[in-house]
């Protein structure tokens, strides 16, 4: 009997740590389409947005716990603190140092793109794009990626919807979108596909998409998420 009231005990006790430990997270995410799509009354919706949702409500957590913030301050948020999961997040070497990379959510490539229209802008290899003018959204993966690889000539912006825009303004010569959702991307500037010419991979840069938790995030929370992502 007594050896039953210590196991008691101890489960009871773990539980309400676990359960402690939960209510330590936060939840941040971008409005990033099609990925993370936020409708008017702060749902989720989208390729990864819909299956975090899943997610949380096998695990029974309330959906509107998730935060949704300017990507560099999201970044930050899961930078400077413990206990954060931040979606969606492509890989990169400096983030690898902060960021746990537990669950792989989205498969894609990515490619350079110019507009038709520019005959004379020509890559055959992945540094030739160096030349040219490349639009980014700041702190982004491909950002920091081609700073890694010593590009310096950016057109930056600090939204997604901007840096479509300024492209298909011609303010710069290239940008680089996944073959996946460059339709999506364009379609809310009423842009055809036609006008874009895809050129080479952009090889050197991680297009996939992933989950992550910030370091020091307690490692049953993570193996949570993982189990509920296996069943989507």
């Amino acid at each position: 009997m007594q050896i039953s009231f210590f196991v008691k005990l101890s489960i009871f006790i773990s539980l309400n740590c676990y359960a402690d430990v939960f209510k330590e997270m936060q939840f941040v995410t971008e409005s990033n389409p099609p990925y993370v799509v936020v409708t008017e009354n702060h749902t989720l919706s989208g390729e990864i947005g819909s299956k975090i949702v899943n997610a949380f409500q096998k695990l029974q957590l309330d959906p509107k716990k998730i935060e949704v913030l300017p990507w560099t301050r999201a970044l930050l948020t899961a930078r400077n603190n413990k206990n954060v999961m931040l979606f969606p997040v492509a890989k990169t070497f400096e983030r690898m140092e902060y960021l746990d990379f537990a669950i792989k959510v989205y498969e894609q490539k990515l490619y350079f793109y110019k507009l038709k229209k520019n005959e004379n802008i020509k890559l055959t290899k992945f540094d030739d794009a160096k030349k040219y003018s490349i639009c980014v959204v700041r702190d982004t993966n491909t950002h920091e990626t081609l700073k890694h690889e010593k590009f310096t000539n950016f057109e930056e912006t600090t939204h997604y919807s901007n840096n479509i825009e300024k492209f298909l303004n011609n303010r710069c010569q290239l940008i680089i979108l996944s073959d996946k959702t460059v339709k999506d991307k364009i379609k809310e500037f009423n842009a055809s596909i036609d006008d874009l010419e895809q050129l080479i991979e952009a090889n050197k840069i991680d297009g996939n998409m992933y989950i992550t938790f910030s370091k020091g995030t307690h490692p049953s929370v993570v193996k949570k998420f993982k189990k509920a992502f296996q069943k989507n």
